[in-house]
């Protein structure tokens, strides 16, 4: 491999469409493998600005609400992997510590493309499970909850699905070393990021090997995909993306009196509020997605698990809340004016916090500003309020 290509950026793009080699990518201990797909990060950030350029190019705007909301359920379903071991990684271990029969050998060329494969194969079936069978599609449905099929809609994860998905990949544990079964675990969901969009049609010889959006049916060319789920949820709060999404009782494939009628040109769930609160909800969000969680995650085995459980809460609640103001819900106001205000408090009383001082300083400013734009909205209301009794 050339010395140009081992430059970051260079890495980082080539990761993201699997043009790596086996030796390049494998590792004898498992703690030597790079944490890939936090990496990838920066990469999920241009690919996404890039399909948004095309989108404006093609006379399409890319919905900011909508990809605030698939952004916002990525996140969700990462915050455990703050306090825990990777569901996944900890049943594999877990396996090939009890019934591994074979040990293949780590830096051979063959067991790299044979746990890429492997890796793969099992996804497949989490996949297709998890629109077969209700219960799991209770946890899978949010990532198709989106009405739109971009990239930020690959990022919309189920906080739930790794707590079942982690079964399909034991087979794997007879004979793959963990370090292989963690490094292509990364690349797979890498990969699959960049699969999931409109912009990007059909890929040739790699959909006879590989999973792909197109893998379980081809669509008609003569009518038009009407993405989202059979119930839209109508919201971009990420907790309520997180299900249910199906009833007890009902046949393995759900019911099709459940189907309503599929119109060609749907009503998409679109709520204006604004390019200043639009701004203002993502800065906050970016501080979160960019700074706080990266920092925590550097943190994570230096920090308590006390302390690492508040900030998770607040994280949580901080989703919540963006959701909520882009919902345009009646205690949005309220929630956030309380959500910048809790930062403070807990930077005043020198409780350590994962941001800067300057991201302090940003959120005293927000919080005396929000709270002036509350207290003069409700005395706007009250003012209305009193003109109609009279």
């Amino acid at each position: 491999m050339s010395g140009v290509l081992k430059y970051p950026v260079l890495t980082g793009i080539r990761r993201m469409f699997l043009l790596v080699s086996p030796n390049e990518t494998s590792f004898e201990k498992l703690e030597d493998v790079p944490n890939y797909v936090d990496e990838a990060v920066p990469f999920f950030i241009s690919l996404v600005l890039l399909e948004w350029a095309v989108l404006y190019r093609q006379g399409k705007k890319p919905r900011l609400n909508d990809a605030l909301g698939s952004l916002s359920n990525g996140l969700l379903s990462l915050l455990h992997g703050l306090l825990f071991r990777s569901t996944e990684l900890a049943g594999f271990l877990w396996a090939y510590t009890h019934f591994n029969v074979i040990t293949l050998p780590w830096d051979k060329p063959a067991t790299w493309v044979l746990a890429l494969l492997g890796v793969d194969f099992a996804y497949y079936w989490v996949h297709r499970f998890g629109h077969e069978v209700n219960f799991i599609w209770a946890a899978h449905q949010t990532h198709h909850s989106s009405e739109e099929y971009t990239l930020t809609s690959a990022l919309r994860q189920s906080a739930l699905q790794k707590y079942y998905s982690w079964v399909f990949y034991l087979p794997m544990a007879l004979f793959i070393p963990p370090s292989m079964f963690l490094v292509h675990t990364q690349f797979n969901l890498i990969y699959q990021f960049w699969v999931h969009t409109e912009t990007i049609g059909k890929l040739g010889p790699l959909e006879w090997i590989l999973s792909t959006p197109r893998t379980f049916e081809a669509e008609r060319e003569d009518e038009k995909v009407v993405y989202g789920l059979v119930h839209n949820i109508n919201t971009w709060e990420p907790l309520q993306a997180q299900g249910p999404g199906w009833s007890p009782g009902k046949p393995r494939l759900g019911l099709n009196s459940d189907i309503p009628q599929i119109e060609p040109n749907p009503v998409k769930y679109d709520i204006d509020v604004g390019v200043l609160r639009t701004a203002y909800i993502w800065a906050h969000y970016l501080i979160i997605l960019l700074v706080w969680h990266p920092m925590l995650a550097k943190l994570r085995h230096e920090m308590s698990s006390v302390m690492m459980a508040g900030n998770i809460v607040y994280i949580v609640y901080s989703l919540f809340v963006f959701g909520s103001l882009y919902d345009k819900k009646w205690y949005a106001d309220y929630a956030e004016m309380v959500r910048v205000w809790l930062f403070v408090v807990i930077w005043i009383s020198g409780i350590p916090l994962p941001v800067s001082e300057s991201v302090c300083w940003f959120y005293a400013t927000c919080a005396v500003v929000w709270t002036l734009g509350v207290a003069m909205a409700t005395v706007s209301n009250s003012d209305t309020v009193n003109k109609k009794q009279k």
